[in-house]
C-alpha cells in the first residue's frame, strides 16, 4: 500500500511539473497580446489618424478634372425666317460717333442713296404699313444661320484654394487632433481595466489554489490521525466512537478538497477567457507572490495625482474637442472666401468660328460667400455646441471628484487590509504552535481526540485567512494603482 502511494505521488508531481506555469507578469502580457478590444482600440486609433489626415488635406487647393462629351441631334437655329437688313450709304453714319444720323436722310441725295424713289412722286416708296422701302438688303438666309456640331468636347481643370473660412479648417483640424488622443487615452483606460481585472483574477486564482492544497493538507492531517487512531483501538486506548468522528471529518474534508478543486478550474477558465485563450488551457499560477512592503509603504506616503489617470486625460481632450466643435459652428456664421482658377478646352472652338479643333482658355476669380439671412439656425447650433462644451467640463469635474474619492476610498482600504495582514500572520504562528503542542499532549493521552480535532481546525481557518488576507493587500494595491493610473 505504502509502495503504491509513493508511485502515486511520483506521477502527480509529474503531471504537476509538466503543466505550465503561468506568471502574474506572463499572464499580462498574454491578456495585452490577445485581448479583442485593445485590438478594437488601436483599429480606432489608426482610424482617428486617418481621420486626421483627411481634414488637414483641406488647408490644400482642391484640384479636379473634368470631362463632357455632348452629342447633339439637331443643330441651334438663330432665325426662324430669312431676314433682310437694309442698308445705309455712308454719308448717313456721323464720323465723329460712328451711329446713324436720322437728319442726314433730309438731304435729297443721301435720301436717294438710300431709299427707293418713285418717280411719279420722287418720293419713297413705303410697304404695307407705311414703312419706307430701302434701295439696298443685306440678307440672312435663315437656314444659314445654324450653328452647333453633334459631337461637342468640354475638358476642364479647377482649382480652388479656401483663402478665410472663418477657422473652420483649423479648428476641424484640431478637432481630429482631439479624436486621436482622445482614442489613444481611451485605450490605456482599456488597458488599464484588463490589467487590473488579470491582476484581480489572478490573485483569487492563487487563493484558491492555497485553499485547495489546504484542503489537502487538512485531509492528509486527518488520515494521518485516523490510522494513529486504528493502532490505539489496537492497544485498547481509543475506542471506535473516536474512529467514527474522524472519519465523519474525513468524509467532510474530501467533500472540500472536492469543491476547492472545481472553484479552482472555474477560476483557471475565467482567467483564461480574459486572457483571450481557451477557456479549458490547463495551467497553475506561480506559487510565490512577492510582497514587497517597503515599496508599499512608500508608495502610500508619497504624494501621487489622479491626474495621470486616463480617464481624467481623456475627459479633458473631450473638453478640448467640444470646444473646438463650438467654434467650427461658429465659423459658418463669418464669410468664407476662395480663390478658384480654371483651365479648359473646347471643341468646336468657339473662338475660331466654332471650327471642329479644340480651343482653350483659363479662368481666375476669387468667391466670396456671406451668410446674411438663416432664421438663426447657425447661431443656434452655435449656442447648441456651447453648451455641450459645458457638460463635457461639468462631467470632467464631476469625474475628478468620483476618482478623488475612490482614490482615498482604496487607500484606506489597504491601510485596513495591511494591519489584517499582520493579525493573520501572527494568528498562523499561534495556530501553528497550538497544533504541534495539541498533537504532542494527545500521543501522550492528556487531552481528548475532539480537543486536537479543534486545534487541526484553527490552523486552517488560521492558514486560509492569512493566505486571504495577503491576496487582498495584492488586489487593493493593484486598485489603487489604477486609481491613480500607474498600473503596468
Amino acid at each position: 500500500m505504502r509502495i503504491n502511494v509513493f508511485i502515486l505521488l511520483i506521477l502527480l508531481s509529474m503531471y504537476l511539473s509538466a503543466q505550465e506555469v503561468l506568471s502574474l507578469e506572463q499572464c499580462k502580457q498574454i491578456a495585452l497580446k490577445e485581448n479583442i478590444n485593445l485590438q478594437i482600440d488601436s483599429a480606432n486609433i489608426n482610424m482617428a489618424i486617418y481621420n486626421k489626415r483627411a481634414t488637414f488635406a483641406n488647408f490644400f487647393p482642391n484640384i479636379n478634372f473634368s470631362g463632357t462629351y455632348l452629342r447633339l441631334n439637331n443643330q441651334f437655329q438663330l432665325f426662324e425666317n430669312d431676314l433682310f437688313l437694309p442698308v445705309v450709304p455712308y454719308q448717313a453714319i456721323d464720323l465723329s460717333t460712328m451711329q446713324l444720323n436720322p437728319s442726314s436722310f433730309t438731304n435729297p441725295l443721301i435720301s436717294l442713296l438710300t431709299f427707293a424713289i418713285d418717280p411719279s412722286t420722287l418720293k419713297p416708296l413705303t410697304d404695307a404699313e407705311g414703312n419706307p422701302i430701302f434701295r439696298n438688303y443685306a440678307m440672312l438666309p435663315a437656314d444659314q444661320a445654324k450653328f452647333g456640331v453633334k459631337d461637342n468636347y468640354i475638358f476642364n481643370f479647377s482649382l480652388l484654394q479656401p483663402i478665410f473660412t472663418g477657422g473652420k479648417i483649423y479648428y476641424a483640424n484640431k478637432m481630429t487632433s482631439n479624436a486621436v488622443m482622445m482614442a489613444k487615452y481611451q485605450t490605456d483606460v482599456d488597458k488599464q481595466s484588463l490589467l487590473y481585472e488579470i491582476e484581480d483574477m489572478y490573485y483569487k486564482l492563487w487563493i484558491t489554489e492555497k485553499k485547495y492544497k489546504l484542503a489537502l493538507n487538512y485531509l492528509d492531517l486527518l488520515k494521518q490521525l485516523e490510522n494513529d487512531v486504528k493502532n490505539y483501538i489496537q492497544e485498547g486506548m481509543a475506542t471506535n466512537n473516536q474512529l467514527l468522528m474522524i472519519q465523519t471529518k474525513i468524509n467532510e474534508a474530501e467533500v472540500n478538497v472536492f469543491k476547492a478543486l472545481n472553484g479552482l478550474n472555474l477560476q483557471k477558465q475565467l482567467l483564461n477567457q480574459k486572457m483571450g485563450r481557451e477557456i479549458n488551457t490547463d495551467f497553475i499560477p506561480q506559487d510565490l507572490l512577492i510582497l514587497d512592503q517597503e515599496v508599499l509603504q512608500l508608495f502610500l506616503n508619497s504624494e501621487n495625482d489622479i491626474n495621470n489617470r486616463p480617464e481624467i486625460k481623456l475627459l479633458e481632450q473631450n473638453v478640448e474637442f467640444n470646444k473646438n466643435m463650438m467654434r467650427v459652428t461658429q465659423a459658418d456664421m463669418l464669410p468664407q472666401i476662395g480663390f478658384t482658377a480654371n483651365y479648359f478646352f473646347v471643341n468646336p472652338n468657339p473662338y475660331n468660328g466654332l471650327a471642329k479643333e479644340f480651343g482653350d482658355d483659363y479662368t481666375l476669380g476669387v468667391t466670396i460667400r456671406v451668410p446674411i439671412f438663416h432664421a438663426l439656425e447657425k447661431y443656434n447650433k452655435r449656442q447648441a455646441a456651447l453648451v455641450q462644451y459645458k457638460i463635457a467640463q461639468m462631467q470632467m469635474d464631476e469625474a475628478k471628484n468620483l476618482i478623488s474619492i475612490d482614490a482615498n476610498y482604496s487607500t484606506n482600504q489597504l491601510k485596513e487590509q495591511l494591519m489584517q495582514l499582520k493579525v493573520t500572520e501572527k494568528n498562523v504562528d499561534l495556530a501553528t504552535e497550538n497544533l504541534r503542542l495539541q498533537t504532542d499532549l494527545y500521543h501522550e493521552g492528556v487531552i481528548k481526540l475532539a480537543d486536537l480535532m479543534q486545534a487541526q481546525t484553527m490552523w486552517l481557518e488560521a492558514k486560509t485567512s492569512y493566505y486571504e488576507a495577503y491576496a487582498e493587500v495584492l488586489a487593493f494595491y493593484a486598485k489603487l494603482r489604477k486609481a491613480y493610473g500607474i498600473l503596468e
